[in-house]
């Protein structure tokens, strides 16, 4: 039997055409009665939300943790249960990474928002005891790096969660990676190298020993040498040589460290060698004391003969036009060494600190005036209950233009102990300034009445 001739199973096409039409106008008439269609995105705003909030909550974690940990470092572990959560071949690492992990931990839940009816928070693993410092260190990674300014850190299992009336409608755990200028890491680094230079010895390579051993070779040499010739030299090498050659090969350890050195060490250092050069010098002769007097200064009553009772003759009479030479030379080395070395008030940084004096005084007026009330809670209707409310200032601080002067008062005078009566000492006004001070209150109380909300904002 051919395929044409055979009509068993066969649907005529006018049954399949009126199946087609009486579909789609079924399908036709369901799409044109339905309402608009409403989408609750209400989760997911929420849950992206407290994910922003959680970048800049781990975010100053890291910050504070740094800075914790650089002002009180840990470089060995305690034997404590805390204490052994810590690698002792890396503590301060380790400390580091569970100071953030507590840190952030704390930041975290601070991250609520809500959006509605739908509530969204970030949290990690709480830390309840010593025993979940190891577990909690697990979860943060850093590392240093655009050459130790900065630190990367990557905290795992940051849980975000959104509830809705109590009960869970979404919850996600990811791992968030931060960048965070904080050169914590590489400042270790600098100073365990820094401690390593200064235990190194001479030949164990570049550092204190080396330094030292460098800046004393010519001194001694130099000095040896000067006894060898005959010079009053007692010690070729004192104690204030090895002070001195110390102290500056620190410092030249700690450039080469860190690429740059303390300042105020570096002038302690200069002011050092100065007083070191000056006694060096003086040591060179055998005169000492009154001997410097005899050399320099003339008896006014003449030489003194032998004998048990001595002359006492007047000076010979000088003309007053004559002039008197008077040699001026150790003596004035030694009364500018005396000077130098000296710290009382009469030393060189005595007489400094002491050629000005001010006294000062910060006079204030204050204008304070208030624009505005608190504004009533008045609900948008009735049936509407407050369900929250947040307030928020901003203080704007502009500078303002006039004199306005403070009255300083008479009674007040520049100096210790001056005399009111002198014209030269007298009261006045160094620099004055005006700013106007301006405090914006902002208040958002939230309404509810049953599944709605509603927010007012007033200021």
């Amino acid at each position: 039997m051919k395929l044409a001739d055979d009509r068993r199973a066969r649907v005529p096409f006018a049954l399949v055409g009126v199946l087609l039409l009486v579909t789609s106008a079924a399908f036709a008439s369901t799409v044109s009665t339905r309402g608009p269609t409403i989408e609750d995105r209400a989760v997911e705003a929420a849950m992206d939300r407290v994910e922003a909030n959680a970048a800049t909550a781990l975010r100053s974690a890291v910050r504070e943790a740094a800075r914790d940990a650089a002002r009180a470092p840990v470089t060995a572990p305690a034997s404590t249960p805390a204490g052994r959560a810590l690698n002792e071949t890396a503590p301060f690492r380790d400390a580091l990474r569970i100071r953030i992990y507590l840190r952030a931990e704390a930041k975290l839940k601070e991250t609520r928002y809500r959006r509605g009816d739908v509530v969204a928070v970030a949290s990690l693993p709480a830390v309840d005891g010593a025993a979940d410092l190891r577990p909690a260190k697990r979860r943060v990674s850093v590392e240093p790096v655009a050459d130790g300014t900065a630190l990367r850190v990557v905290v795992r299992n940051v849980a975000r969660t959104a509830k809705r009336g109590g009960r869970t409608v979404a919850r996600e755990s990811r791992s968030v990676t931060l960048t965070v200028a904080a050169p914590v890491l590489a400042l270790h680094e600098r100073t365990g190298a820094f401690e390593r230079r200064l235990n190194r010895g001479p030949l164990d390579g570049p550092g204190l020993g080396r330094q030292l051993t460098a800046r004393l070779y010519p001194v001694a040499w130099a000095r040896g040498y000067g006894q060898y010739g005959g010079a009053p030299i007692e010690n070729v090498v004192a104690n204030r040589h090895v002070e001195l050659s110390a102290n500056g090969g620190v410092l030249a350890v700690q450039r080469s460290v860190f690429g740059r050195s303390d300042p105020a060490a570096g002038r302690g250092l200069a002011r050092a060698t100065a007083r070191v050069g000056v006694q060096d010098l003086l040591a060179a002769t055998p005169l000492r004391g009154e001997q410097w007097a005899e050399t320099v200064v003339v008896r006014p009553n003449g030489p003194i003969e032998d004998g048990p009772i001595p002359r006492l003759d007047p000076a010979p009479a000088r003309d007053a036009d004559d002039g008197v030479t008077v040699g001026v030379n150790r003596s004035a080395d030694e009364a500018f060494a005396a000077f130098v070395a000296a710290g009382d008030e009469e030393s060189f940084e005595g007489t400094l600190r002491g050629s000005y004096r001010t006294e000062a005084r910060l006079r204030t007026d204050v204008t304070q005036t208030r624009d505005g009330d608190r504004p009533r809670r008045r609900p948008p209707g009735p049936n509407w209950t407050l369900a929250g409310e947040r307030t928020a200032d901003r203080i704007t601080v502009d500078r303002t233009g006039g004199d306005r002067r403070p009255a300083v008062g008479d009674s007040f005078r520049i100096g210790s102990g001056a005399n009111r009566n002198d014209p030269s000492v007298s009261s006045s006004i160094f620099e004055t300034d005006a700013r106007d001070v301006t405090v914006h209150h902002r208040i958002v109380r939230t309404w509810r009445k049953g599944n709605r909300t509603r927010e007012r904002r007033a200021e």
